[in-house]
């Protein structure tokens, strides 16, 4: 609110089988980042997409965006894009480290996609359980 970001949800209704205070975690997280990265009057948009194997799940910013050379490190423990701003944006390099690890141990992937001015956008798939037959 105080910065004036606007959100945006385009969601649909799906069941997954994960841990869900687990997955909590990984959503603050990534909705956390977004909301720190972007600027006043910014945009956030939220969005699912179910296929038959995957639930992908979407957080986009219109924020600062990351340098290329930095994202091969950014789920590194301890890694800050931007140490030089570190004391403004509070944090400890931690969190995609741990959204990493969650995300790894209930078989999911993260992608990034990020352009420096213009934003970065995480993609969450997490594998759809079959039901046995």
């Amino acid at each position: 609110a105080q910065k004036n970001i606007q959100i945006e949800l385009d969601l649909l209704p799906c069941e997954i089988t994960v841990d869900k205070d687990l997955f909590d975690q990984v959503w603050q997280n990534l909705i956390n980042n977004a909301i720190k990265y972007t600027s006043q009057e910014g945009i956030i948009h939220v969005e699912i997409e179910r296929s038959i194997a995957f639930v992908k799940v979407s957080i986009k910013d219109s924020g600062q965006g990351i340098p290329e050379e930095a994202l091969p490190r950014i789920f590194d423990r301890f890694y800050m894009v931007d140490k030089a701003r570190s004391s403004v944006h509070k944090g400890n390099g931690l969190g995609l480290s741990i959204v990493l690890k969650i995300l790894k141990m209930h078989d999911c992937k993260i992608e990034v996609e990020s352009r420096v001015g213009v934003g970065t956008q995480f993609i969450v798939s997490i594998p759809i359980s079959q039901p046995y037959e």
